[in-house]
Parts: structure tokens; sequence; C-alpha cells
């Protein structure tokens, strides 16, 4: 027996949450298990209720504080964006951010179920509608989805500083170090520190 993939979803509107809810209610596959409609609130409902997918609408603005803090989920899960047309401010953000797929609101409801399902394989997915939009902006470049708090480390890495000597440095956890290390070697395809600087240096992650 497969296992549910687990969604949480971030939505200003309550509403579409509903929306989203009803949708995905048909299909044993998926479980919405949650939905929150501010930032602020994403990092510990994240850690709470371990989502596979977490699908973010473009309304939902994430500062920069709080990218570090929705990393220390040890499993981060893969990020749907929902931008509502195809000139949304957000989108920018949605592309730099590594998420795994763009889905449009104006799409059909059954089209969602589809995008979670191939997402929750390891495939990619984009809304023919924001194909023009991104074109230019491979979701599957080396890196894509590193935050700046993951480049932080990456700098200080260059620096041959230890995890003790990062974690200092950037105020957080050593255990926290870790999980930018382990995020770092998956997002470069790496499998050491220095594999890691290498790969950073060359796609001019870092200078």
């Amino acid at each position: 027996m497969s296992t549910v993939i687990r969604i949480l979803i971030a939505d200003e509107y309550p509403i579409f949450c509903q929306g989203v809810k009803e949708t995905l209610a048909s299909n044993q596959e998926i479980c919405l298990v949650a939905c929150v409609t501010c930032p602020s609130q994403l990092p510990a409902t994240c850690r709470e209720c371990q989502p596979d997918i977490l699908l973010l609408s473009g309304n939902i603005a994430i500062p920069w504080y709080l990218e570090a803090r929705l990393n220390e989920n040890r499993v981060p899960p893969k990020m749907i964006g929902l931008p509502a047309r195809s000139d949304d401010a957000n989108l920018h953000w949605f592309l730099q951010h590594g998420v795994a797929g763009l889905f449009l609101k104006s799409d059909l409801p059954e089209k969602l179920v589809e995008a979670i399902l191939a997402i929750n394989q390891g495939e990619r997915w984009i809304s023919t509608g924001l194909l023009p939009d991104v074109m230019g902006n491979p979701l599957d470049k080396p890196g894509r989805d590193l935050s700046e708090q993951d480049l932080a480390v990456l700098r200080l890495m260059a620096a041959d500083k230890t995890n003790q000597e990062i974690a200092s440095a950037l105020h957080m956890s050593p255990r926290t170090v870790g999980n930018h290390l382990s995020k770092i070697y998956a997002s470069l395809d790496v499998e050491t520190r220095s594999g890691a600087v290498a790969q950073a240096f060359r796609l001019k992650l870092i200078e």
C-alpha cells in the first residue's frame, strides 16, 4: 500500500484553502494536513505536520528571516508555487527558491492533482500558461534551491571554517548547520565539502 502524500498549503485566503481541500478530497493518495494564512505560521506548522509538498501561493510573502527557520526542517518539503497569473510579482521569488513546480491558480482543479502526483515522483511541473515566463530560468539548474542562509554557509565553508565556527558566525546550532550542508550537497549533487565549494565557484554561486 502506497504512502499518502501529505500536503500543506499556505495562502492568504481561507476560502482558497477550502477549495483545494475539496479538490483533493476524492483522491486517496493525497491528504491536506494543514493550511496556514500568514508566513509566520509556516515554520512551526512544517515541523509539526512534516508535509511532503508545500503549496505556496503568491499572496504569501516569505521574509528572508523565515527562510532559515523553514530550512530547519529535517526533510524540507518540495514546493509548488501557486501564482495567480503569469505576471505575478512573486514568480521570480519562486524561481529563485527552487520550486519543484509552478501551478497557475486559473488551471483546472484536476490538474493540481496531476501536478502533485508528478512532483511526488520526482518530476517537474510547469503550467502551460507560465512556460513563456520561465524560459531561461530552468528549474533543474544545480543550486537553484539554495537560500541566502545556504549560500552564507557555503561562503564560510570556502573559507575553511569548521561546522562549529560556521554555527557561531551565523548564530545557529551545529545541527542546523548540518541540515544546511545536507541540502547543499543534494542541491549541488556532490558528496564532500571540497566538492560543494568547487561546484559553487564553478556555478558562480559564491566568489
